[in-house]
């Protein structure tokens, strides 16, 4: 039950982000307004924490080692549709992210977007993780020895530290980028 250790305790932290969602969706109904930092912090958590960190040790490590196991039909099943709803879930923050675009350019109407799509999120978790922690992850430890298990955390770790430095070393050359772009005479 090791591995599931790491993902359990992420799933706490996304749980307590949603619920935080749930208040700024609140306050932006009460206010007829969004906090571009707000929204900028909950896309930042979605992508880089959610999907990269959480979603990436799960497809990269957990899913990826039961790939290579026989299971049983009703279990692929499961794990299809789990990785069927995190892609529903990216699609769903592209769709965040583009009405957030819009608002914060100009286009007041798309707030109604922006807290569709967060109270979609918001529904959307809960459900989810609830079907891996009671369903999906027990489920899955049959399928690996205690050698796999005891050699995940392992993988979850290293996953963890070179996607912190990946995510970084693109901020530096979007960075570079930008200031090649908007002081020419920089390069």
């Amino acid at each position: 039950m090791m591995p599931l250790t790491i993902l359990v305790k992420e799933h706490k932290a996304i749980l307590r982000m949603i619920k935080i969602m749930g208040k700024i969706v609140k306050a932006m109904r009460e206010s007829r307004s969004a906090d571009p930092k707000l929204i900028a912090a909950v896309l930042d958590f979605i992508r880089t924490y959610v999907d990269r960190c959480h979603h990436g040790k799960e497809e990269g490590i957990l899913f990826k080692a039961l790939a290579g196991k026989r299971l049983y039909p009703g279990h692929k099943k499961i794990m299809f549709d789990l990785i069927r709803k995190h892609k529903m879930g990216r699609a769903n923050v592209r769709r965040l992210d583009a009405a957030q675009r819009k608002y914060f350019n100009g286009k007041k109407d798309a707030l109604k977007d922006i807290i569709t799509n967060m109270e979609t999120l918001a529904r959307f978790y809960p459900l989810h993780i609830m079907k891996e922690d009671k369903v999906f992850f027990p489920i899955s430890m049959g399928y690996l020895s205690g050698k796999e298990q005891r050699a995940m955390p392992g993988s979850m770790l290293k996953f963890d530290a070179d996607m912190i430095h990946d995510k970084y070393a693109g901020v530096v050359l979007s960075a570079a980028k930008s200031i090649s772009e908007v002081y020419s005479c920089a390069r």
